[in-house]
């Protein structure tokens, strides 16, 4: 295959994006488009190596997989020992999950790991070392899978090889597409919805696109290329749906600029070809690699958000690291003169991939070897009390297979408490006023769900949002006794469509009309379902929410024991009511014509200047706005009014 150095400025120009997005700089927002770029490149090179083997008959899996480890494996475990080394000043808690993820990433299955390990309360992408390692096992993954796919096309089928490649590039494509708003960690983790991209890559060097002959043409579909990927790293944003459709931009701009930019056929490929341009792409693999662990560890250990100065010290030192690693240990075991023989390069990568799991595996099963720090309960299961009765299908809520609250009597549920995962983390609070009452209710929860009829979720399709809501009014026919209906919820993050302190993250959209419309539709909805509840005589009652902190409480307070560092301050009670203006206003508005009981928990949560966020040592919280089962304690005086 004829070296193309325009290819390497491409890879330069796509890990710049990655590293200054993971890095902080705002104004790079679309950086992680730079591994979709990644990919088609990927697929353009293997196959460009592959496909002409295969049609001569010297392909070679032997020689192929050796070409393979030679490239990703000694800077893989050099970085991979790196952060061993380091992690071992992690908490328990960060060390058990980094250890896991040791395992999966030297089986090359980190993909699977970081997406079955996405959940709901999982702990944020910046604690974990090895997260981006998820791209080189979706590239793995295609390693082992497409060359014998393509071999067997071309050996059976060769005249349809293309269009198999086409077919399954396009059966991708549309699956990503389809659960990309659905199943989003899905459709970015797994590589079957992946697998498009690098399909693309291979068809380009298939030459299932006919070559462009006009210069003019080739200058203006690189020109074209390069806005493209650009566009996507300018302006898509944390909270943008992928891959799906939104990763066609950053892929067909990254196709143009190899089609255009053969035997240095545009402008642009001349550009990309320029020396500096070329030599970040040689660093790129190596830069890619250090760059993650080293923000990480900044973060991690600064307790905060990186300032200017940090993360420019952070970026000087991945392009230190990558250069020496490029230089010393990606280098000198290149190609087929490259130290270790092919016996003795296979051998030692199967001791070292064994020697990871062993290691990654007893540091998880150890629980993170607790006994090298103090206890600071940063281990405290990120669950909460009444976490098995949230989530149920709609169709069992409505035949009454809810949880009961309170009271264990055998007495006639007389309240019930309607809400999200923040309701549901209310439940001890409630309970435990229930319980000094001598009465009983029941919980009716579903993660991420406004609890006002005929609200539902338009960004997340996953969530059964009008399903659950249009099931308690079933629920209430089946509990004649319930008199009292406590509606609870993370109320601003559905009236203003962000979450506090993470505007780049994807948008909560209770609107067709966009973020902008949010706060009609909760006035809507607000106003339907006490509408509804009152004219069924029905008190409702209505609890603030918990203040929301904006970092993750157990992990930097921990963090801040362990390391005798001064944590973030937490909002004041002012940011708070800021906050909730609009929830604010809507409620007082729609109490002027229904009766509205308001618990607010805040006044208790945020005493003085600042909220709390801890209590006689405990955590109030299991992240970064839900209530721990002590900080629900800590409210419960507040419902005292409600029975």
């Amino acid at each position: 295959m004829q070296y193309r150095p325009d290819i390497d400025g491409l890879r330069g120009l796509a890990i710049l994006p990655v590293v200054l997005f993971h890095v902080g700089f705002p104004a790079f927002a679309g950086g992680f488009t730079g591994v979709d770029v990644f990919f088609v490149i990927s697929g353009y090179l293997i196959t460009s190596l592959i496909y002409p083997q295969m049609q001569a008959g010297g392909f070679s899996f032997a020689a192929f997989y050796e070409r393979r480890i030679r490239r990703l494996f000694p800077a893989l475990f050099a970085v991979v020992a790196a952060c061993l080394l380091l992690a071992t000043l992690l908490l328990p808690v960060d060390l058990r999950s980094f250890s896991l993820s040791i395992a999966a990433t030297a089986l090359f299955a980190a993909n699977f790991l970081f997406w079955s390990t996405t959940g709901y309360f999982d702990s944020t992408a910046d604690s974990k070392l090895l997260l981006h390692a998820w791209t080189l096992s979706v590239e793995e993954q295609f390693y082992i899978l497409f060359p014998a796919f393509l071999l067997l096309a071309l050996r059976y089928l060769p005249r349809h090889a293309l269009g198999l490649i086409l077919a399954l590039a396009a059966l991708s494509l549309a699956a990503s597409a389809t659960v990309a708003a659905s199943e989003p960690a899905a459709a970015f983790y797994l590589p079957f919805f992946r697998a498009w991209e690098l399909l693309l890559g291979a068809l380009l060097a298939m030459n299932a696109i006919p070559p462009v002959t006009s210069p003019a043409l080739r200058d203006g579909l690189s020109l074209l290329g390069m806005f493209f990927v650009g566009y996507a790293v300018f302006t898509y944003t944390e909270g943008t749906t992928f891959s799906g459709v939104h990763a066609l931009l950053p892929c067909i701009g990254t196709a143009l600029l190899i089609h255009t930019g053969r035997d240095g056929g545009s402008r642009m490929a001349r550009i990309l070809a320029l020396r500096p341009v070329q030599f970040v792409g040689l660093i790129s693999y190596s830069l890619y690699l250090w760059h993650w662990p080293l923000v990480v560890f900044a973060k991690y250990f600064a307790n905060a958000e990186l300032n200017l100065t940090e993360q420019l010290l952070v970026l000087a030192a991945s392009f230190v690291l990558a250069i020496a690693s490029w230089r010393y240990i990606e280098r000198p075991f290149r190609g087929e003169n490259g130290l270790l023989s092919r016996a003795t390069l296979f051998r030692t990568a199967g001791a070292l991939t064994a020697a990871f799991v062993a290691i990654g595996l007893a540091g998880h099963y150890s629980g993170g070897l607790p006994s090298r720090l103090p206890r600071v309960g940063a281990d405290q299961p990120r669950v909460l009390m009444h976490q098995h009765c949230m989530n149920r299908e709609p169709t069992r809520i409505a035949s009454g297979e809810v949880c009961v609250l309170g009271a264990k009597s055998g007495a006639a549920p007389t309240f019930m408490l309607w809400g999200d995962s923040h309701a549901v983390a209310l439940a001890p609070a409630i309970e435990r006023a229930a319980i000094r009452a001598g009465r009983a209710g029941i919980l009716a929860g579903q993660a991420g769900c406004l609890p006002f009829l005929g609200v539902e979720r338009h960004d997340r399709h996953d969530f059964p949002c009008r399903e659950f809501n249009e099931a308690v009014p079933k629920l209430l026919e089946r509990y004649p006794d319930v008199r009292t209906v406590v509606l609870a919820g993370e109320w601003a993050l559905y009236a203003e469509g962000s979450r506090f302190g993470q505007a780049t993250r994807a948008p909560v959209l209770i609107s067709r009309d966009g973020v902008d419309g949010n706060s009609r539709a909760f006035y809507d909805g607000m106003a339907r379902t006490v509408r509804f509840l009152s004219e069924r005589n029905l008190k409702v009652v209505f609890v603030t929410q918990a203040p929301e902190i904006g970092w993750d409480v157990p992990s930097v307070l921990a963090r801040s024991q362990a390391y005798d560092r001064p944590p973030p301050a937490p909002p004041s009670l002012d940011d708070y009511r800021t906050r909730q203006k609009k929830v604010t206003d809507i409620v007082a508005e729609i109490s002027q014509r229904h009766p509205v009981r308001v618990v607010d928990i805040a006044r208790i949560l945020c005493p003085g200047k600042s909220c709390l966020t801890v209590q006689d040592g405990q955590w109030l919280y299991i992240d970064s706005s839900h209530l721990s089962t002590r900080g629900a304690e800590y409210v419960a005086r507040a419902f005292v009014i409600v029975f």
